[in-house]
């Protein structure tokens, strides 16, 4: 379980695999600017280390940068990952 609280945004999140042995499908991200925060969950498609790197996928882009502004960036992550199985909300 993470938690983080700051003066923007209070949040905590849990993740458990479907295979108590594999690697989760899910993945989310926190990241709290000086007027607001980026939030988002990936969600890749079925479970395994397919479902796994689709997720990192999507999270990586949103964490570098690489999308566009703050509002179409899950489109952007979505476009992205084409041809992987993420689907960032």
């Amino acid at each position: 379980m993470d938690a983080l609280t700051s003066g923007v945004v209070e949040w905590g999140a849990a993740e458990r695999p479907f295979d108590p042995l594999g690697e989760s499908g899910d993945r989310y991200l926190v990241q709290p600017y000086a007027d607001g925060a980026l939030v988002a969950v990936a969600d890749g498609l079925g479970h395994g280390p397919d479902a796994a790197t689709a997720a990192k996928t999507a999270m990586a882009i949103l964490e570098s940068g690489r999308a566009p502004s703050r509002s179409p960036r899950s489109s952007s992550a979505a476009t992205s990952t084409c041809g992987q199985r993420a689907a960032p909300h």
